[in-house]
């Protein structure tokens, strides 16, 4: 196999898609552990009551397999493109990228 494997466009999109969709429901235990730590030690009412709420959503997202629910983040995703061929070009579109000029 070479270093360069030929991937179709519906593989990349459907694994992008898998592993953003996987890290919005399934949050990882360090990452929950955190949360958990941050309540209890936690001073303000309102500073316990924004981590019991986030970790209320983590738990309903794993639950019922739905993203966990946000009011902020943006997921950026860079890709370098080896060659601008029409596959490559079509993921881009498809993923509703832009190519910055130069690159």
């Amino acid at each position: 196999m070479s270093f360069l494997e030929k991937i179709h466009i519906n593989q990349v999109t459907r694994t992008v898609k898998d592993l953003i969709t996987q890290s919005n429901i399934d949050l990882s235990e360090d990452f929950l552990g955190a949360l958990e730590k941050g309540r209890k030690i936690e001073e303000s009412p309102t500073g316990v009551q924004v981590l019991t709420d986030l970790v209320e959503n983590a738990r309903i997202a794993r639950q019922e397999r739905m993203p966990v629910c946000q009011d902020t983040g943006i997921a950026i995703i860079s890709a370098k493109i080896v060659a601008a061929t029409s596959e490559a070009l079509m993921l881009v579109a498809k993923l509703g990228l832009s190519i910055p000029p130069g690159d």
